[in-house]
């Protein structure tokens, strides 16, 4: 199954991926893309059609009499479903559902091998806003199906589509994608050995390649006597997001997914690139009492929080210092504590992209992680690393990436409500640091991911943003 899978991941990119910034093109929601997956130029190919057949059919069997979804996108992939599924003990009959009703004749909406009352699936190839796939449900429901789920090929992982579909289906039905548009893009970088193609293909002085950014805005706050830039998205209680030593990475899916339910605020550190240096700030507990001031001159405090590797150690700082600033603190795989067995990785001792590389348990199957860091560094990335290094180095290397007391002052933050995440796996910061935060911050809670590294924001991301979410309400 996973050879066939690949195999059908090799003809989407080859022949369904198509990348014009000059030109664009224009999706059914009237939105101007970057990219555009045409689909059907692999779903109705003959030597593909086996492929789309056996991967759909691993997804429904024993879940579905029959599957099927809008013409035309869903029409190759229901036929090639069904087809295959008759050599096999769990045949799968195929239907299709109009845009409008035959206009004589029998005057259905729906064609095919389906009656009221059988359990179904509905399929689609492409989901953007999840409209197609919305209006098949319904469709569905009206003419007396049962609807059990929905698998889509393509998950473009915008314009709130799969979020659409899912309040559409029902909370506890599954909506599955066989594969995402972050797949596809780190297959295309592997296959071709080029930068990983998004929309934004650079944050300009921070330079990552980003996920897709719509909706996030750039804005740049006068606090603390200097100026601080701030990404920022969302409606609803403030969450304070602070980055890693390198910089923030870009706009990932966690970051869309908490930004549903939360004003997520990710100030960039200053001399990192993006905000000017400010000359006090000689260590972290420097940045820590300078992000308080931030808090108060932005009228945030009490907040949320959430710190990842260098930014956890900050936010330890800040609630070492002042717990009352904060409502709830959450640290992933931070830095700031001495590790009680093995070392914290050394930045400065192998090149950035090998300590990017160390820093996730599978690189392969972390499609976020080659959408972010895949393909050749360009001159732009090389800059903004360089930036961050040269930061982390002025304020974090004497003692590498701990402070000794920082431990005994945690316990003034025990009436904080604390959630430690961390990889079993972590190359960059071994897992004895999480275990020493959580002995060091009466009351906390250590969750810890298996076959996890030092990014589980993005290795476990429905895990991570599933435990981050119930935390945080």
């Amino acid at each position: 199954m996973p050879d066939v899978r690949q195999q059908l991941l090799a003809a989407l990119v080859e022949r369904s991926y198509r990348w014009d910034p000059v030109r664009k093109f224009r999706l059914a929601s009237g939105r101007l893309s970057d990219y555009y997956l045409e689909c059907k130029r692999t779903t109705f190919r003959a030597d593909c059609l086996p492929l789309v057949g056996r991967v759909l059919h691993e997804l429904v069997k024993g879940r579905a009499v029959a599957c099927g979804g809008l013409t035309q996108g869903a029409d190759p992939l229901a036929l090639a479903l069904a087809y295959y599924s008759a050599g096999q003990d769990d045949p799968v009959q195929a239907f299709s559902v109009r845009k409008q009703p035959k206009p004589h004749g029998t005057q259905r909406r729906i064609e095919g091998c389906v009656n009221p009352g059988d359990r179904v699936f509905v399929l689609d190839d492409v989901v953007t806003t999840g409209d197609s796939t919305v209006t098949a449900i319904r469709t569905c429901r009206e003419e007396g199906l049962d609807v059990r789920g929905v698998v889509v090929l393509v998950d473009r992982e915008e314009d709130d589509g799969r979020h659409n579909i899912q309040a559409a289906l029902g909370p506890d039905l599954p909506v599955r994608a066989v594969f995402t548009r972050m797949e596809i893009e780190a297959a295309r970088c592997a296959l071709h050995r080029s930068p990983p193609l998004s929309p934004n293909q650079a944050d300009q002085k921070g330079g990552h390649p980003l996920a897709e950014t719509q909706g996030w805005q750039d804005e740049t706050v006068q606090v603390a006597g200097t100026e601080l830039a701030v990404t920022k998205r969302g409606s609803g209680p403030a969450l304070l997001v602070l980055h890693e030593e390198l910089g923030h990475p870009g706009i990932t899916r966690w970051h869309e997914e908490l930004a549903r339910t939360h004003t997520a605020m990710i100030p960039h550190h200053p001399g990192f690139g993006k905000s000017p240096r400010v000359e006090w700030v000689n260590n972290v507990r420097d940045l820590a009492g300078f992000y308080s001031q931030v808090l108060q001159d932005q009228g945030l405090a009490p907040t949320n929080v959430i710190g990842f590797s260098l930014g956890g150690w900050v936010a330890a700082e800040m609630a070492a210092a002042n717990a009352g600033q904060f409502r709830r603190l959450v640290l992933v795989g931070a830095t700031g504590i001495r590790p009680p067995e093995g070392e914290i990785k050394d930045m400065f001792v192998v090149t950035a992209r090998a300590y990017l590389d160390a820093s996730v348990a599978d690189m392969e199957n972390t499609p976020e992680f080659a959408k972010l860091y895949g393909g050749e560094q360009t001159p732009e990335q090389y800059e903004a690393w360089e930036d961050a290094r040269a930061e982390t180095a002025r304020i974090a290397w004497q003692p590498y990436m701990f402070y000794p007391s920082l431990g005994p002052l945690l316990a003034g933050a025990k009436d904080l409500p604390t959630l430690i995440i961390w990889g079993r796996d972590d190359a960059v910061v071994p897992l004895s640091a999480g275990q020493a935060y959580n002995k060091a911050i009466p009351g906390s809670e250590l969750v810890v991911f298996d076959n996890c590294g030092h990014r589980p924001e993005i290795e476990q991301a429905d895990a991570f943003v599933e435990r981050v979410r119930r935390f945080l309400a």
